[in-house]
């Protein structure tokens, strides 16, 4: 091997120290390397396994030995020895959407020896309280890009300002995921779910007691995402572009289609400063059945730290008897101007936004609909892989300041993955 480019044949592989893992499904990752013909060729192929093998994240420690062959055979023996994972604990704080919970639970890894994983957690929310939730993971064909999963959740979630009942779910489901190019990944899961509304406030609206007691949900959800940013918390250049479907049938007839899409181009425009342009839009269409059917669950909602700043969350669109109703009809907009605050403080970050939004239930009222925006800055930062917001805010309704009990400038935070 002391010539670069020459010539050389791997002639066998072997697997050292592997207890629980399947020696079929270890070899054929490495299976590649038996066409290498030169010292090149083994680096380059090498190294993309062993990027995936460590992706599939089995083993604590490995490493790779190559040495001559003892046999008549002229060629290399390539040996590999893993010292596996077996378990983890682990507790800590999760972002949620709109929330923020402490998490606590179990993972096993490889328990079936081919790359599986069984993850059992629990989690407590200031809005949500999950007591249970358990994950299945398989990777297809030893690609820990293609992951096929099962999985059941039950969540509890407690009284809001947009959602006047406390609201049990419990869903079960299965999911398959795959790359789209070198920087796409598309999800497809089959749900069911069951949700009981109860314990709503006494000046509930009527569309929301309407709503009351259990009803089940079938859907099928399609989720593809391009992103090309170079952070995923602090960008500051890049785009991201993403795109869900859900069909989905309620009980007691109603059939609907959801779309969402939401994307986000940054542009350095000078060393220090980085603009940001965003935007989401949705639909959801009542294909048949009982459009009154439709829970608030379902339907879009606007306003708050990662929507429109300024407002508070969930708080625009129609309301009846002062509670928000969502609405099948949304759009929304930021126009971002971020720059650093320090050359060495590279996770903390300041910025100006303005946005916009309307949310209705008819397309032909869309531009006639009252246009929510608010402007401002602050501060962003990254918190543990979290993006942090603390911006003073000052709300605009139909070109207009607004200073209600809803909206008033004020500071306001957020915490999350997602930010519009």
């Amino acid at each position: 091997m002391d010539n670069e480019s020459g010539s050389l044949k791997i002639v066998q592989i072997r697997f050292q120290d592997l207890k629980r893992t399947n020696t079929d499904f270890i070899h054929k990752i490495f299976s590649p390397l038996y066409s290498v013909n030169s010292v090149d060729d083994l680096k380059r192929k090498l190294s993309s396994i062993m990027h995936k093998v460590n992706r599939l994240s089995i083993f604590k420690e490995s490493s790779i030995d190559i040495t001559e062959s003892d046999s008549s055979s002229e060629g290399l023996v390539l040996t590999f020895r893993g010292i596996e994972k077996n378990y983890s604990l682990k507790a800590g704080t999760e972002v949620q959407k709109d929330d923020v919970a402490f998490r606590f639970g179990g993972h096993w890894i490889n328990i079936l020896g081919k790359g599986e994983s069984l993850e059992a957690n629990a989690s407590y929310g200031l809005a949500c309280t999950t007591p249970l939730s358990l994950s299945f993971k398989k990777p297809l064909y030893g690609d820990p890009d293609r992951v096929l999963e099962f999985f059941l959740s039950s969540c509890s979630s407690g009284r809001q300002i947009w959602q006047p009942y406390k609201c049990k779910t419990d869903q079960a489901g299965s999911a398959i995921s795959f790359p789209l190019g070198d920087n796409g990944t598309n999800v497809l899961k089959a749900v069911i779910c069951q949700r009981t509304a109860y314990d709503f406030i006494p000046t509930s609206s009527p569309s929301y007691l309407n709503h009351a007691g259990t009803v089940v949900k079938a859907s099928l959800i399609n989720q593809s995402a391009f992103d090309r940013r170079d952070d995923r918390v602090l960008p500051t250049k890049g785009s991201l572009w993403k795109h869900q479907t859900e069909i989905s049938t309620i009980q007691g007839n109603c059939n609907f289609m959801k779309q969402e899409a939401y994307g986000q181009i940054l542009f350095p425009i000078h060393r220090l400063l980085t603009l940001g342009i965003s935007g989401r839009c949705g639909f959801i269409k009542v294909v048949n059945g009982n459009h009154n059917l439709l829970s608030s669950l379902d339907k879009f909602h606007m306003g708050g730290p990662n929507s429109i700043r300024g407002f508070q969350v969930n708080s625009l669109g129609p309301k009846e008897a002062s509670n928000t109703l969502g609405a099948t009809y949304v759009a929304e907009s930021c126009v971002n101007l971020s720059f650093p605050l320090s050359e060495s403080l590279k996770i903390v970050r300041g910025h100006l936004f303005l946005n916009s939004g309307v949310l209705t239930n008819q397309l032909s009222h869309l531009t006639r609909q009252k246009l929510y925006s608010s402007f401002g800055c602050g501060i962003v930062a990254n918190l543990g892989g979290a993006r942090f917001e603390m911006n003073a805010c000052y709300p605009v309704v139909n070109n207009s300041l607004s200073y209600d009990d809803i909206t008033r400038p004020s500071i306001q935070i957020g915490i999350g993955m997602d930010f519009l």
